[in-house]
Order: structure tokens, then sequence, then C-alpha cells
């Protein structure tokens, strides 16, 4: 959350949205827009069919996508 007086905050944002509109990538969800209206800011990315990356990693998703992929430490 960026205070209403933070300057430095407001550029890094805005400097932040810049870069990942520029940023495409096949297995990255690609930044559609932003809200930037006074106090509220947030960022808006492309829908992700099959549920959410949290999921396929828990385990939680019905849909074993990654069923090939093991985290190693």
């Amino acid at each position: 959350m960026l205070s209403p007086s933070s300057v430095r905050g407001y550029q890094q944002f805005q400097t932040e949205v810049k870069l990942l509109m520029r940023v495409h990538h096949k297995n990255l969800t690609s930044l559609v827009g932003y809200c930037n209206e006074g106090t509220n800011k947030g960022l808006i990315y492309e829908y992700m069919a099959n549920g959410n990356l949290q999921e396929h990693l828990s385990g939680l998703h019905p849909k074993k996508i990654f069923c090939c992929l093991k985290y190693e430490q």
C-alpha cells in the first residue's frame, strides 16, 4: 500500500507497470491493465484457466497438469 504522500513509491509503481506491460512469455500471464485512482492501486492480469498456480503446486486442484514436475530442494 502506498502512502498518498509517497512520490517515490508512486514513481516506482508507474515504472513497474510500464515494465510489466512489455513482458510477454508463453509461461507467464500478461498484465492487461492497472488501476491508479487516488489511493487505489492494482494490477489486472489476463484470466488463467484451470485454476491458479498455488492450487496446482499444493495438490488441491483436481486436474494434475504438473504431474510430471517435482519440486526438489
